[in-house]
C-alpha cells in the first residue's frame, strides 16, 4: 500500500498505539506483545578482496543516515538506522513513533523454523475446528497452550 494511503483513507479516525495492557484472572498487568524485526543487510563472504571491498562499501551506504532517511522520505519505511530513527520527521511519524513504544515489549523475530509456523497453523486449526471452544475447560485450553509453548520452547534448544 502506498505511503499515507491509510491515513489518507481513514482521515481523522487514524490513528496508532502500542499494544495495550490487560489485567489478568491473576490481578497481574499484562503488556501484549509480538515479534519484532528489522530488515539488515548483510554480506556475503567474498574469496575476491575487491569484490567483497564494493559490498562492503555498498552495504555501508545503503545502510547509511542519509540513506535510510530518503528511503523514509520516498516510501515511508522505517529506517533501520539509529541516527535515522532520532530523526524529527521519523519520531513524528504516528505510525513508526507507535512501533518503536511496543518495541520495547516486542520479541525478536529470528530464524524460526518451519515446524513453528505449522505448528502455530495446528493451534489455530483447533479452534476453527471446534476442537477448543469457548465451552471448552480452563484445562483443556491450558494444555494446548502449555504444549504449543513447551514445543516452541524445545526450538531455542
Amino acid at each position: 500500500m502506498v505511503p499515507g494511503a491509510v491515513q489518507d483513507l481513514l482521515g481523522d479516525n487514524y490513528a496508532c498505539a502500542k499494544l495495550p495492557t490487560f489485567v489478568g484472572a491473576d490481578g497481574e498487568t499484562y503488556q501484549l506483545s509480538g515479534f519484532g524485526g528489522f530488515k539488515l543487510l548483510g554480506v556475503k563472504p567474498q574469496e575476491d578482496e575487491d569484490k567483497l571491498a564494493v559490498c562492503d562499501a555498498l552495504a555501508a551506504y545503503l545502510s547509511s543516515e542519509e540513506v535510510q532517511l530518503a528511503r523514509y522520505e520516498a516510501v515511508g519505511w522505517g529506517p533501520s538506522n539509529l541516527n535515522a530513527q532520532a530523526s524529527d520527521a521519523v519520531k513524528a511519524d504516528e505510525a513508526l513513533s507507535a512501533l518503536a513504544e511496543q518495541l520495547a515489549f516486542a520479541i525478536p523475530q529470528g530464524q524460526y523454523p518451519g515446524d513453528y509456523w505449522t505448528l502455530a497453523t495446528s493451534l489455530g486449526d483447533t479452534v476453527i475446528q471446534g476442537e477448543l471452544t469457548v465451552d471448552s475447560s480452563d484445562d483443556d485450553l491450558m494444555a494446548a497452550l502449555e504444549k504449543f509453548q513447551d514445543t516452541c520452547i524445545s526450538y531455542a534448544e
